[in-house]
């Protein structure tokens, strides 16, 4: 039979046992949590569907991103020379906003794979205007680094020179202007009325 001083170290054991399980779960967790910026709310909310072009990693390509509810959106990047595809999950992270409340923020994180069997995680911020995101990913579990970099800006016009626009002269250039100069109506300069002169006196 066990004496009473037995039975306390037992159970200080079981606590000390309990106690190193809680602390290698919270070490785990913290281990495969995904490192991310800080998150902002703007006065505007940031609009991140659309068509993007820029780079991940060095690679070229299109990134389409569409909505699928108030958080969730999902994103297809293919590269355009590699043929690499990520299919991502996305979900715009809400921060606090200026009033205290939870709001869709400028952070997106978001989940990758490439059909096969490689994958990871990564995150994206919009800046304020909403017209270019800046991230990074990682492979693996929890990994939002090291594989590289993202760097897009929205595509604007069929074309993606819709916006490119450049002063010159005090005068605009670029696709944009150049159109508006075409539909522009065209001024005529006032056309003056000549009066038909009398033919002269007949000296005789």
């Amino acid at each position: 039979m066990d004496s009473p001083g037995g039975r306390v170290r037992s159970r200080a054991r079981l606590g000390r046992i309990a106690a190193l399980l809680l602390a290698l779960a919270f070490a785990c967790d913290k281990q495969h949590a995904p490192e991310l910026p800080p998150a902002e709310v703007y006065e505007t909310p940031v609009e991140i569907v659309g068509t993007w072009r820029g780079e991940v990693g060095g690679s070229s390509g299109s990134l389409e991103v569409e909505r699928l509810d108030a958080q969730r959106l999902r994103g297809l990047f293919e590269a355009a020379s590699t043929g690499r595809r990520y299919v991502m999950s996305m979900q715009q992270v809400k921060a606090p906003a200026p009033d205290g409340t939870l709001a869709p923020s400028n952070l997106v994180q978001f989940t990758w794979q490439d059909g096969h069997g490689d994958r990871g995680e990564g995150w994206l911020l919009v800046n304020r205007d909403g017209s270019a995101l800046t991230g990074s990913y990682g492979h693996g579990e929890g990994n939002t680094d090291g594989a590289g970099a993202w760097t897009f800006v929205r595509q604007r016009g069929a074309d993606d020179r819709d916006g490119l626009e450049i002063e010159i002269g005090g005068r605009r250039r670029g696709p944009r202007a150049e159109q508006e100069q075409e539909q522009a109506p065209v001024e005529q300069a006032p056309v003056e009325q000549q009066q038909d002169e009398a033919p002269p006196a007949d000296p005789g």
